[in-house]
């Protein structure tokens, strides 16, 4: 496998928060690998394969409003770190707003890449 150009990662990426803002279920899902999996938070018990990664956007995702505002993009080999705040709305009244962390692994799946592990973690305030 070549790695490819780092635009290319961060494109693949960057679908995330895209099919996330979108509330776009399906699209969201089918970024990921069949055998993907999303650790959220790190140290969780993974949601791993399609059905789980579906539950976990019913649960996590689906409900709510996510704004993702990007601090800095690390690309190393096909591994994307994202430094980011997301803006979580739970509500009319309630919007949080949370300092991350998100890991992207990532794989060429019939020539098109794919988040093989989502791996999300909350940065410790300064």
């Amino acid at each position: 496998m070549t790695v490819p150009a780092e635009q290319t990662l961060l494109a693949a990426v960057e679908r995330s928060p895209q099919a996330a803002a979108a509330h776009d279920r399906t699209g969201w899902v089918g970024l990921f690998t069949v055998d993907g999996r999303v650790e959220d938070p790190v140290g969780s018990r993974p949601h791993a394969g399609p059905v789980e990664i579906g539950r976990f956007y019913d649960t996590f995702i689906g409900p709510r409003n996510i704004a993702f505002h990007r601090d800095l993009d690390i690309v190393f080999g096909t591994v994307v770190l994202r430094d980011l705040e997301l803006e979580v709305t739970m509500g009319s009244a309630v919007t949080m707003h949370i300092p991350a962390f998100l890991r992207y692994d990532l794989r060429e799946a019939n020539g098109e890449w794919k988040i093989k592990q989502e791996m999300w973690n909350a940065a410790p305030k300064q």
